[in-house]
């Protein structure tokens, strides 16, 4: 799995890698198969696992007890909101078999990380004049 990091859209400090998000299941959101969990897919929020919760993440649900709040870039400066945190009360999926995770990141927040493509041309043509 890629684990370039995702960015704070406002000062582009690396918040979390893509290894640390899951799906609306609480899986990982590479073993996600979106036609047999269309009607699940969240295309606006990123899932933070909770066994995956690194150390920006912990400090700020720390803070709030591990009861419910917002997230906000941890940069002093930047301290943009990017999603929130809630153990109070679970909200359960589209499908209504599973309870969301309980930490949340707003996809329109955060800019996602481009892996860069090289393509080599199947065949090379070469001309001889």
């Amino acid at each position: 799995m890629n684990s370039m990091g995702f960015q704070c859209k406002k000062c582009r400090k690396t918040l979390f890698t893509a290894n640390e998000i899951v799906d609306c299941h609480d899986q990982p959101l590479y073993k996600v198969n979106t036609s047999t969990n269309s009607q699940c897919y969240y295309d606006d929020i990123l899932f933070i696992g909770e066994n995956k919760i690194n150390e920006w993440i912990s400090k700020q649900i720390n803070s709030e007890n591990w009861i419910k709040g917002r997230l906000v870039c941890p940069t002093d400066k930047c301290l943009a909101r990017l999603g929130s945190f809630n153990f109070v009360s679970g909200e359960t999926c589209r499908c209504g078999q599973h309870q969301l995770p309980s930490i949340r990141i707003s996809r329109s927040r955060v800019d996602a990380p481009i892996k860069p493509i090289l393509r080599i041309p199947d065949t090379i043509e070469m001309k001889f004049i």
